[in-house]
């Protein structure tokens, strides 16, 4: 039921309003959550998808949602290429969004190691296909660019010249520091170019 206003007939979830300061300014309603709007279609989508009509929570209308993860995940999959489990290199696929419940082992961005994947579902929540995932490339560090930028506002070029180049330390630095960001970034991300397909159980 409405309140504060006629119901507009065959409409449902609509409400049309005369406001109180200007009476010639028609206001609108939503019924599902008395939200008020000057503009007749705001008012008409504001608990509705606009795709389908159906009502929705907030913003989100997840029939609609669904289909579009679905269509999207089908492209993907489409131009992937297909590789066996039993070919698959990685030690870790990408399970995030697949099969009929959340994987078993699995972390929160969906990432899991492959010895898990027969514990990860019962057999009939078992996708057919997992995503490939790769290494994340180790970020770069210049030393010599670092201390150059740090230094160009406060000292002449040759004094920066001397420190960067006049002996072997910066060097030095350089090799350790990359040494470090190697060990200390041992990430990977998914590929969604390789689809890893299962055996059926």
């Amino acid at each position: 039921m409405c309140f504060g206003g006629e119901q507009r007939s065959g409409k449902e979830g609509l409400c049309k309003m005369t406001s109180p300061i200007v009476e010639t300014v028609d206001l609108y309603r939503c019924c599902v959550c008395r939200a008020r709007y000057d503009d007749e279609e705001d008012a008409r989508k504001c608990c509705h998808c606009p795709k389908c009509g159906q009502r929705r929570e907030r913003a989100w209308c997840h029939p609609c949602a669904d289909k579009e993860h679905e269509a999207r995940e089908k492209a993907d999959f489409d131009k992937a290429k297909k590789i066996a489990l039993g070919d698959y290199e990685g030690e870790y696929v990408n399970v995030d969004g697949l099969g009929r419940h959340f994987a078993n082992g699995a972390d929160e961005g969906g990432y899991l190691a492959v010895d898990a994947l027969d514990d990860a579902w019962a057999p009939e929540d078992r996708p057919a296909y997992v995503w490939g995932v790769q290494p994340m490339p180790a970020p770069s560090f210049d030393l010599s660019e670092e201390i150059q930028r740090d230094l160009e506002s406060e000292y002449h070029e040759s004094v920066i010249e001397n420190v960067i180049s006049g002996g072997p330390e910066i060097e030095q630095a350089q090799t350790l520091i990359k040494k470090a960001l190697a060990r200390g970034i041992n990430g990977f991300e998914t590929d969604r170019t390789v689809a890893v397909l299962l055996p059926k159980r």
